[in-house]
């Protein structure tokens, strides 16, 4: 061989060395700034999406923004129904996470029947695009070997959400000295509720969180905070991922129930206007597509009559609010009720009116 060729191998050998070498510093690097910049801790879908997966057959999905896991209490409802439940609610979850979180957990466990979480929210239902936020709340904690992760991520923001996946720290919040220690302890990586539960709330698994707030007794109901506009009730894309998770149920055998928890007093209900035109709207929606609604907003008084010490603020049960719903919701998905509903707002406000309105 000449001595040039020598050289030349040598030289190409250094070059991939040194390739190499940066490489894994650079991996090196963005594994520091993940482990300290995501801080995931307390975070209740990192646990309960660990617990979704490890759950077995799932007789009973609930899905839907933080209403959801602050209104079903899931040891109750398998007491209740002796039914395998679980609550999948995550934080200011839209349409198109409950579809992709629906697909997971049929994929993984198996679903009978899917309670969607339609509670009105102006905040959620007039979405026109994702929210990058909420989105990587769930995608975080999806399993890398998932479809699902991939395409959610791809179809919410393209090449731009693959990449927040492998660099969360785009994304991630920065951590606080006294996490650093708990973030490689035995308790987090056990998925411990030690760290996500608080003086004001706890997680009791399986999705629930049981609030011990109660709301104040001089809080305003601002009709601004939760206005229901006549002219736009849900978006385009609100609508669009409503339809898919119909047609995917549809698919799979899965039944699929419209749910609306009592989670809104009836004050914030008066001062949001116009929320007989969106049940009306969401009960065409569930007619035209012969799926159940079940609205506790208008729930009789003989079923379910709410009180101010039953909410957590102006959009949210407590444990205690969450503790009373539940029981009625088994009873009338056991069959003891029959007709459980008023037909309209006005009747539910004039026969049953909680203590909220004057």
């Amino acid at each position: 061989m000449h001595i040039f060729d020598t050289i030349k191998i040598d030289i190409n050998h250094g070059i991939k060395v040194q390739f190499f070498l940066k490489l894994v510093i650079l991996t090196i690097i963005i594994f520091i700034i993940n482990f300290y910049c995501v801080n995931d801790i307390h975070s209740y879908t990192r646990i309960m999406l660990n617990e979704m997966y490890n759950d077995g057959y799932i007789d009973i999905l609930f899905l839907g923004p933080s209403s959801t896991y602050l209104s079903f209490d899931i040891s109750i409802i398998e007491k209740e129904t002796g039914l395998n439940a679980f609550n999948a609610g995550t934080t200011s979850q839209n349409m198109q996470g409950s579809y992709y979180l629906l697909k997971e957990a049929n994929e993984s466990n198996g679903i009978r029947t899917v309670f969607l979480n339609v509670s009105y929210n102006n905040t959620l239902f007039h979405l026109t695009k994702p929210l990058k936020k909420q989105t990587y709340l769930i995608t975080d904690y999806l399993r890398n070997k998932s479809v699902n992760k991939w395409d959610y991520l791809y179809t919410a923001f393209g090449i731009e959400g693959i990449l927040n996946e492998f660099l969360p720290f785009l994304h991630g919040s920065s951590f606080s000295p006294r996490d650093i220690k708990e973030h490689i302890t035995g308790n987090y990586k056990n998925n411990s509720y030690k760290y996500v539960s608080y003086d004001n709330e706890a997680y009791y698994g399986q999705g629930f969180v049981y609030s011990f707030d109660v709301l104040d007794k001089n809080y305003v109901f601002d009709g601004k905070t939760n206005y229901i506009d006549p002219g736009n009730l849900i978006s385009d894309f609100t609508l669009n991922y409503l339809f898919k998770i119909i047609e995917y149920c549809k698919k799979h055998n899965i039944e699929l129930v419209l749910v609306i928890p009592p989670n809104l007093p009836d004050a914030a209900l008066v001062a949001a206007q116009n929320f007989q035109r969106y049940v009306d709207a969401i009960s065409k929606i569930a007619k035209d597509n012969n799926i159940e609604l079940m609205n506790f907003s208008l729930a009789k008084k003989s079923v379910l009559t709410m009180e101010r010490i039953d909410y957590k603020d102006h959009y949210h049960l407590n444990g205690l609010g969450a503790e009373k719903f539940s029981k009625c919701f088994c009873r009338i998905i056991n069959k003891e009720i029959l007709d459980p509903f008023y037909s309209t707002y006005d009747q539910k406000l004039i026969n049953n009116p909680d203590d909220t309105v004057q």
